[in-house]
């Protein structure tokens, strides 16, 4: 477990301290249960054939910041717009050198943010 140092209530900052520990990784919102292997399987294929990427993030009509693979070559980058007071993923992954890897939105991709939404899920299981 790595453990955020940081007072910010947003990823962003967590992932410095993860690139303390961690060459790369990669990230699943925890909202998003339904996040599989057929999912992951062509992200991490990106990850393998463009190794100098910064990030390889899933999207589908739009960017999935929180679900993709991240490396340290984007903490410098991380670093400035955290100082800035900027926090959005999508903001900074239109900076770095990220590699979008397309998918068809379906229920993979639902996010669990509301009661509503939770409910939605339950009926998809």
């Amino acid at each position: 477990m790595i453990l955020d140092s940081y007072e910010i209530f947003a990823p962003t900052p967590a992932f410095l301290d993860i690139f303390k520990k961690l060459d790369e990784f990669f990230a699943i919102s925890v909202d998003a249960p339904f996040v599989d292997s057929s999912v992951m399987e062509p992200l991490l294929e990106a990850a393998a054939k463009h190794p100098h990427k910064d990030a390889i993030i899933a999207r589908t009509d739009y960017p999935h910041p929180l679900i993709g693979i991240y490396r340290r070559s984007i903490a410098p980058l991380l670093a400035k717009e955290i100082q800035k007071g900027n926090y959005k993923l999508g903001s900074i992954l239109k900076q770095a050198d990220t590699l979008f890897v397309d998918f068809k939105e379906d229920k993979r991709f639902l996010n669990l943010n509301t009661p509503q939404d939770f409910e939605k899920a339950k009926n998809l299981l």
